[in-house]
């Protein structure tokens, strides 16, 4: 407070410095060197109030002060002005008076699983989780209001979107404004998108007159396999959902094997009893089993994590099955695929460092149970076995295994403030899959 009393008082000297001057016609007129330092004065004043002009560092705040201090628009070119703006002009490469800055979350890093999965997302938005569905726009600040500010944003690699354009008007003087196009995406490419690639976008704004600033930053689009589950103080969990697809054709294949199995009589959800779904989920597990399913500990994404956020390598349903390789959440995104392909209500259960699986066993979903999937690759002793019901009294006992296994972790984890179950029926009415 007393540096603002400080600058702003300076702003008033130099009428102090004059007014003898300028009262008193028979005083001497003002020297050179009061003139000068009357300017000096004015010229640190003008500097502070471009200083208030500054943005905040977004990893200096919070996701509750970014909420609370920040608007967020879109943007649009088809708004309309209701009625007449003020002038703005670019000057020696700058607009006079008014702050701005790229904006490409999450610190130049573009995670394709993230933009797919809420290009429809269907629950409330706050003002950050708006930037993280739109990430790529620019930030404006400003001390003056009401005035209107063309922009354009193109990609010089086509591949993922063009160019768009728009024009808004700026009404809250001194407040943080984020304005987030919703830019035109091929998805296609984004969700073939398999390593990190360097990208140039290109930022231009326009002044009244037409003319223009530009600025070219460069980012990383990820891999569709990154998935991003914190930023700053969000855990953001329920992305890996995305990774759940329960429509890939394949999994046809694998019901057609379980029913071969004869461990279940009928692949059908919910319509039998508590026992029978459970030999579903064991024919199932017998099937993946028997392609040879083995734990992976990939987790490590296509670029190293910073400090505000966190990513992993999760595999699509249809690389784990091409590979037959799997980590903790990628056994856990096959067996959510399949299950909920037969209606089974499921959740992924996330813990310090590691993911497993949870299913209800009965509609009413009272009946809750988990599968340590990584026991997916752990061998199940049949050579010596004489007789078919042997085999499958053996795979039983393997799959009773995995569930002891899971109870067990959820035991030790579940009033844990770290535990986390995001049920993938509830995060599917928010987010869809990624296409395949």
């Amino acid at each position: 407070m007393f540096r603002i009393i400080k600058h702003y008082s300076l702003l008033l000297l130099p009428i102090f410095l004059l007014s003898p001057y300028i009262g008193n016609a028979q005083l001497k007129m003002p020297t050179r060197e009061n003139i000068r330092k009357a300017g000096e004065v004015v010229r640190e004043g003008r500097r502070f109030v471009k200083e208030v002009q500054k943005f905040t560092n977004e990893l200096e705040r919070s996701t509750k002060e970014f909420n609370e201090l920040v608007t967020v628009v879109k943007g649009d070119s088809n708004s309309k002005r209701r009625r007449k703006t003020k002038s703005i002009k670019i000057r020696n490469g700058k607009i006079e008076d008014v702050g701005w800055e790229p904006v490409v979350y999450f610190e130049n890093e573009l995670f394709p699983s993230t933009i797919v999965s809420l290009a429809s997302y269907r629950g409330d938005f706050t003002p950050e989780l708006e930037v993280i569905s739109r990430p790529v726009g620019f930030k404006v600040i400003s001390n003056m209001q009401g005035f209107s500010l063309r922009w354009e944003i193109e990609c010089i690699d086509k591949r993922f979107f063009d160019k768009v354009s728009g024009e808004f008007v700026y009404e809250q003087p001194g407040r943080e404004v984020f304005v987030m196009p919703e830019i035109p995406w091929n998805f296609t490419s984004l969700t073939h998108q398999i390593s990190s690639t360097p990208v140039q976008l290109v930022y231009r704004l326009f002044d009244t007159k037409g003319k223009k600033i530009e600025k070219v930053i460069r980012v990383n689009m990820r891999s569709i396999n990154d998935c991003i589950w914190r930023y700053r103080d969000t855990k953001m969990y329920y992305l890996f959902a995305a990774y759940v697809q329960e429509s890939y054709p394949e999994i046809d294949n694998i019901l057609k094997s379980a029913l071969e199995t004869k461990m279940t009589d009928a692949i059908m959800g919910y319509q039998g009893s508590e026992d029978e779904v459970l030999l579903q989920v064991a024919a199932i597990w017998k099937v993946l089993h028997d392609r040879g399913f083995q734990y992976s500990s990939i987790t490590t994404p296509s670029v190293l994590n910073q400090a505000s956020y966190s990513s992993q390598s999760v595999r699509t349903f249809e690389s784990a099955c091409k590979t037959s390789q799997a980590n903790c959440v990628d056994g856990t995104v096959v067996l959510a695929s399949v299950l909920r392909k037969i209606g089974i209500s499921v959740e992924m259960v996330f813990v310090p460092g590691h993911c497993f699986l949870a299913f209800y066993a009965d509609a009413k979903g009272e009946k809750r149970y988990f599968l340590e999937t990584t026991y997916l690759g752990s061998p199940v002793l049949v050579d010596d076995l004489e007789t078919e019901e042997e085999e499958l009294s053996a795979y039983l006992a393997h799959f009773i295994q995995a569930l002891e296994l899971g109870k067990k972790k959820y035991d030790e984890y579940s009033a844990s403030p770290y535990f986390n179950a995001i049920n993938i029926e509830k995060a599917r009415g928010l987010i869809n899959s990624i296409p395949f």
